[in-house]
């Protein structure tokens, strides 16, 4: 676990996260929370001792839960979007392990901020957005890969085959709207003239991905 969440980490609060994903996803199960993690400990160390400090404990339970019960159908569950239920997941999870409201109040707003047309109002939850979209700055090999388990995903939920077309042109209508994206905590969100590492990678990404004539085979299910 990343090591600017040591003091914070809770291990009986993890297994009650685990709990709340599936391994039947591809790509939103446990280990993207363990990566969003990690990405949010390369955001923080780059933010450095800067004042006021960052409030771990609201990125590390706010990434433990952001995308809680993501193969539940939240529609039916009466809730507009999976981050309002993750974050009605949360609110009820967290007072169990002994967070306080106040606290849980910001860990919930920290969930909602990674909708796609959320806006951070603060810097943790710039860092949890910024640790759940930095995936899509991946060297290509890897964000193809991604694209392919999120495909998978949606034929999931959908319950039929999406053309490969049809995907590739759908995923960049949505990542097209990351461009935009006015987070500026981390070092590839911090702005370098009028763009950063995170706009010109995902550019890149996009552009690759709309070449792509057919899905890649050789992934399998990993």
């Amino acid at each position: 676990m990343a090591s600017v969440f040591t003091k914070v980490r809770n291990l009986t609060l993890e297994k009650a996260a685990y709990e709340f994903y599936s391994d039947k996803l591809a790509f939103h199960n446990f280990t993207h929370i363990e990566k969003t993690i990690y990405f949010a400990e390369e955001i923080i160390n780059y933010y450095g001792f800067r004042k006021p400090p960052i409030d771990c404990e609201i990125v590390y339970c706010a990434l433990l839960f952001h995308d809680a019960g993501y193969i539940k159908d939240h529609t039916a569950l009466q809730f507009e979007n999976k981050e309002s239920y993750a974050a009605s997941i949360a609110e009820k999870i967290l007072p169990q392990h002994n967070i306080s409201n106040k606290k849980i109040e910001k860990i919930c707003a920290a969930i909602l901020s990674t909708e796609k047309f959320a806006y951070c109002h603060t810097r943790e939850e710039s860092i949890v957005r910024g640790a759940d979209i930095t995936a899509m700055a991946a060297p290509y090999s890897e964000f193809l890969r991604m694209s392919v388990k999120i495909k998978k995903e949606q034929e999931l939920f959908s319950k039929s085959t999406i053309a490969w077309a049809n995907w590739v042109n759908g995923s960049a209508e949505v990542l097209s709207h990351y461009l935009k994206e006015s987070i500026t905590l981390g070092q590839i969100f911090t702005p370098t003239g009028d763009s950063n590492l995170f706009k010109s990678r995902l550019q890149r990404n996009i552009r690759l991905l709309l070449l792509e004539s057919a899905a890649p085979s050789s992934f399998g299910n990993d």
